[in-house]
């Protein structure tokens, strides 16, 4: 059975009087270790002191102070470096980096097989000699959105200004001097040039070019050129170059001899009253394809034959 024992504050406080009334064997009450005053020790001013440098205490794995002397270096892999080439090479730039110079360095390999070996050749020069690349000349294509675009040059940038206030729309633009016509906008831009509004329909300018254009294709399509050699030159589709065709009433030509006959015939079957159905099922082809063919013959379609439903009830 346990003993309880009951603490008694009183008889403690009046020990602790008796002790500070008479220390043990004469010594003052502030050599009790429990009982002395808090005196902390001051901090002592030293006259000099020689401070380490930041990883002075680590073995330095490469010798830098030789290697940044300015001459040119050839260091071996397994032997001067154990890391790859790539890595040797990304801890020399880190070095030159942090200590403000300069450095040039090439990988090469010699040998193959058992006998190959990678080296890393490089040289260090500080960063007031190294020979600095002119900047590109910037113009004022640049934009905070975006790319910027093909048009370097000013006389490039005038162009395509000058084409575009011509008449010609930002996809003809963009054809003819081979950009994108997002980057024929910025180009206008840039450069302080209003845009046409949408559907306000071409302006004079643009129609008199228009106009010149498509006079000098039906021209040039009269001669015996092809649709897509004249499409080349004026930076339009194969289909831009029918429809001018078409709508000035000339015949479309066949370029191909076995087509050709293919749609004659055909344009002779429907001329001898046969529907679209027969002569598809005639040539191989279907209706939509024969339509096209009248189409582009200018054939007259006929009338649909009504057919007599049977009187309910």
């Amino acid at each position: 059975m346990q003993k309880k024992f009951r603490f008694d504050l009183t008889q403690v406080t009046s020990t602790c009087k008796v002790i500070l009334n008479s220390p043990p064997q004469g010594r003052p009450y502030w050599h009790i270790p429990l009982l002395r005053k808090a005196n902390p020790q001051m901090a002592r001013v030293l006259t000099a002191y020689k401070f380490r440098t930041v990883g002075s205490h680590r073995k330095r794995l490469y010798p830098w102070d030789e290697w940044t002397d300015g001459r040119t270096w050839k260091a071996t892999s397994g032997k001067d470096f154990a890391t790859p080439a790539e890595s040797f090479r990304t801890t020399l730039h880190s070095h030159a980096r942090r200590n403000g110079l300069a450095v040039r360095s090439e990988v090469i390999v010699e040998g193959s097989g058992p006998t190959r070996r990678t080296h890393v050749v490089f040289q260090f020069e500080s960063a007031s000699t190294k020979v600095t690349r002119p900047a590109k000349a910037t113009d004022s294509t640049n934009t905070s959105k975006g790319r910027t675009p093909r048009a370097r040059s000013t006389r490039r940038i005038n162009a395509v200004c000058e084409a575009y206030q011509s008449g010609l729309s930002l996809k003809e633009v963009g054809t003819k001097y081979g950009m994108h016509p997002t980057q024929v906008r910025q180009v206008l831009v840039a450069n302080g040039i209003e845009r046409r509004a949408k559907g306000s329909g071409p302006s004079p300018a643009r129609a008199t070019a228009i106009a010149t254009r498509n006079a000098a294709i039906l021209e040039a399509y009269a001669n015996g050129e092809t649709a897509n050699t004249i499409a080349e030159r004026y930076g339009i589709g194969d289909a831009t170059v029918y429809n001018i065709v078409k709508q000035a009433g000339y015949t479309r030509r066949m370029s191909h001899p076995k087509r050709s006959l293919l749609e004659q015939r055909i344009v002779t079957d429907y001329k001898k009253g046969l529907t679209l159905r027969e002569v598809a099922d005639k040539h191989g082809v279907n209706r939509e394809k024969v339509r096209r063919i009248l189409i582009d013959h200018n054939v007259t379609r006929r009338p649909n034959p009504v057919i007599a439903q049977p009187r309910k009830g």
